[in-house]
């Protein structure tokens, strides 16, 4: 949030204008695979801090890239970081957190997590959970507290990652023709736009939309079902 208001401000301050030309200008016309590899590791070091600005970059990527580089590009950057952070939440933070949920301090928390843990299509759950507006810190680290198989966790986030990195890599490609206004100083014609890209966008992210919404539903409706008691001595609903 605090990133979003800043760069908003800045835009403000110093024009639309020339804030894209002053961006456009920093990056290079035709990066290669030295770019490609650092960029990709950029972008995972940014996923695993937690940084809000991860998707900002996958859309840069496609920019910088176009679709099928920027979408291979972005997929490996944050399915390495799903693995490492994977990693991380279950070696250092797994203890931590079943210990603080024990506690029987946070029953609405320790239900949702016991839903993620015991569902009968916990796989599904797990795919489904990903989907959910959240920040990228609780997407990556979240399920990787619990006790859940390694396996499992890295399975279930392919198809969300894949999907974001399509959606955002479009989104840059689409982006494309805000260079050719300002690299050539032309006037911007909505008639000239790449509208293939833009409509390539808006679908992937609609059905984005969708599977979110589904997503909830069908959490709520575990949390509902959810009868097991939460700790030693209490009760479900």
């Amino acid at each position: 949030g605090i990133v979003m208001v800043a760069m908003a401000g800045t835009i403000y301050w110093i024009g639309p204008q020339r804030f894209f030309e002053t961006v456009l200008a920093l990056l290079p016309d035709n990066p290669g695979s030295k770019w490609a590899f650092g960029w990709t590791m950029f972008l995972c070091a940014n996923s695993v801090l937690g940084m809000p600005i991860w998707s900002a970059l996958c859309v840069l990527t496609g920019f910088l890239f176009g679709l099928t580089a920027g979408t291979t590009i972005n997929f490996f950057g944050l399915y390495i970081a799903v693995f490492v952070s994977t990693f991380l939440g279950m070696t250092v933070l797994q203890e931590p957190v079943q210990s603080w949920l024990d506690s029987g301090n946070f029953p609405l928390a320790q239900r949702a997590f016991h839903c993620l843990e015991t569902a009968d299509d916990s796989l599904e759950i797990l795919i489904l959970f990903r989907f959910l507006l959240m920040p990228i810190w609780m997407r990556n680290y979240g399920p990787a507290t619990l006790r859940i198989p390694m396996w499992k966790l890295l399975v279930s986030a392919l198809p969300h990652t894949l999907w974001v990195s399509f959606i955002w890599a479009s989104l840059g490609t689409s982006l494309q023709d805000v260079d050719e206004l300002f690299t050539h100083g032309n006037d911007f014609k909505l008639a000239d736009a790449k509208w293939q890209n833009f409509a390539v966008f808006l679908v992937a992210f609609l059905t984005a939309v969708l599977v979110s919404l589904y997503s909830y539903k069908k959490y709520n409706e575990l949390m509902i079902n959810e009868t097991t008691p939460l700790v030693q001595g209490t009760k479900g609903p």
